[in-house]
């Protein structure tokens, strides 16, 4: 699977001209979306994308797709680290492989930007303990692909945990009902160091409170950070 996404076109002086892929690309941006489970990150990316789209900019949404890869999910138990969380682990790991191949597209450089949730690194920094095997794994695939560096742009939808815990049980997912108000408490915690870390690399941390708000509501102050960004 790795040797199949890292596999890259082979060079030939004949045909440089066509080889357009390896000719030079606009910076599409690639914002990250993070925020606890059930804060709204999902909505308030469709949100944004919409009325960026409204605005001319050519906008794509890349979603986690948890209950996709992984029958119980990534959070099917965030309090161990038992093989079914590590199992599920890899079903992520393979879509942010699946991601980069994506961002090294030609596709992707015909877009002003790209709103992605979650990074890679949130998966080790806030759902994984350092002593987790699976941080290897991602360890691992980095230094074919190098996707744990910091991401240039953060989105970060803050809310408090025991809105979380309710949100996420009014959407009734499978993969996070047996997740705990002390783990929304944990996670809120651990992504919080996360992006003190992510200004302190350099990253750009957007911070937004969503106390009281709903996605719809966040929507335009973001939609003017990126504005800003893009122009």
């Amino acid at each position: 699977m790795l040797r199949e996404l890292i596999r890259r076109p082979p060079f030939c002086a004949m045909d440089c001209l066509l080889n357009l892929s390896w000719w030079p690309k606009k910076a599409t941006k690639k914002i990250f979306f993070e925020g606890n489970v059930g804060v709204g990150k999902t909505e308030c990316i469709h949100y944004v994308a919409e009325l960026l789209k409204e605005k001319g900019k050519k906008i794509k949404c890349i979603a986690e797709e948890s209950e996709r890869w992984a029958s119980k999910g990534l959070l099917f138990d965030a309090r161990s680290l038992d093989k079914c969380k590590n199992f599920a682990a890899y079903g992520a790991l393979r879509d942010y492989m699946m991601r980069e191949q994506f961002f090294s597209s030609a596709e992707m450089h015909t877009y002003d930007a790209v709103l992605i949730e979650r990074h890679p690194s949130t998966v080790c920094e806030v759902f994984h303990d350092e002593n987790d095997d699976i941080i290897d794994l991602f360890n691992a695939a980095d230094g074919a692909f190098g996707f744990l560096a910091t991401p240039e742009i953060t989105v970060y939808i803050k809310n408090s945990p025991h809105v979380c815990v309710q949100r996420t049980r009014n959407k009734g997912r499978e993969s996070e009902l047996n997740l705990l108000e002390d783990d929304f408490n944990q996670f809120d915690r651990k992504l919080e160091e996360m992006m003190v870390n992510r200004k302190a690399n350099g990253g750009k941390v957007f911070t937004m409170d969503a106390f009281g708000a709903s996605s719809n509501h966040l929507s335009a102050p973001i939609v003017e950070c990126i504005e800003n960004l893009l122009n």
